[in-house]
């Protein structure tokens, strides 16, 4: 939407996806969204959108994950995807034509939320609370 005059906001234009759409981060010109499964058949994962034209955003990449997103963060060239039960997934973005899942963290609780900053991950955990995580790939030039 144009809020350019955020008294009459418009929509610029709409993106259709297979399944739910849920968290979006922008950043460099894309906008990354996570997908949610919601069919058989259906992908979790990461859709990378091109923002050059923001009335005709364009798919340039998709990346499948092993479970739901539930929040995403992107710092540099590197995305991070909290997916509940199924752990933190590190995905590089740095061709976001081709976004390649190049890592991957466990808990024994469920990841509920991540956010990247400086060279550390804040990993928020629904039975165990926050954990703060030293990344070298999370450092924004």
């Amino acid at each position: 939407a144009d809020v350019s005059d955020y008294t009459q906001p418009f929509v610029l234009a709409r993106i259709n996806i297979d399944g739910s759409g849920g968290e979006i981060v922008m950043r460099g010109g894309y906008a990354y969204v996570a997908l949610a499964s919601t069919v058989y058949g259906g992908r979790n994962g990461v859709a990378v959108y091109d923002l050059q034209y923001p009335f005709f955003p364009t798919l340039v990449g998709i990346v499948s994950t092993y479970g739901r997103p539930l929040q995403i963060d992107v710092a540099g060239s590197t995305l991070y995807a909290a997916l509940g039960a199924a752990g933190l997934e590190v995905i590089d973005v740095s061709d976001p034509l081709n976004p390649v899942r190049i890592g991957s963290y466990g808990t024994d609780s469920s990841i509920t939320d991540v956010a990247a900053g400086g060279s550390y991950l804040f990993v928020a955990e629904d039975d165990t609370g926050v954990f703060v995580i030293r990344s070298q790939s999370c450092a924004v030039p």
